[in-house]
This record gives structure tokens, C-alpha cells and sequence, in this order.
């Protein structure tokens, strides 16, 4: 799927547009490494843990549920957004 809107963008005479995707894709799977490196594979630093707020929870808690809300039942929103 993806190669094809490369495809699609080459084709269209936007090879600039193409090489920066590319180029994008390519520096966005180093990060992604890093960040599963860091992890599964590098040992954590010892000490207490953090210690959140009520309301910071009640808050994460909520965004959660929203998310998954809107996620599950799209047209919600959609609804919302036309009226």
C-alpha cells in the first residue's frame, strides 16, 4: 500500500515529494528503533517511582475513555462535528 502512493507521487512529477517521504520513513524507523531499544533491551536506573497526582490520573482516566469511545463509535464525533 504504501509503495504505491510513492508510486503515485512519483508519477504525478513529484519526485522531491517522493525522496522527502522516503527520506522521512527512513528517520522515523531509526527513532522507533531507539525507543524499543530503550525499552526491552537497556536495563532501567534503580530508585522510587513516580508519584502522580489524583487528579493527573482522574484526568489520564478520562482521555483514556474518550479515546476509546470515539475510537470504537467514529460517528459520534463525525455527528457532532456536521450539526
Amino acid at each position: 500500500p504504501h509503495t504505491s502512493a510513492i508510486r503515485a507521487t512519483i508519477n504525478g512529477g513529484s519526485m522531491w515529494l517522493a525522496v522527502f517521504a522516503v527520506l522521512m520513513a527512513a528517520v522515523s524507523v531509526y527513532y522507533y528503533f531507539r525507543l524499543i531499544q530503550a525499552m526491552y533491551f537497556k536495563e532501567g536506573k534503580g530508585g522510587a517511582g513516580i508519584q502522580l497526582s489524583s487528579s493527573f490520573k482522574y484526568t489520564m482516566v478520562v482521555l483514556a475513555a474518550v479515546t476509546i469511545l470515539l475510537g470504537v463509535f467514529p460517528n459520534l464525533l463525525i455527528n457532532w462535528l456536521y450539526f
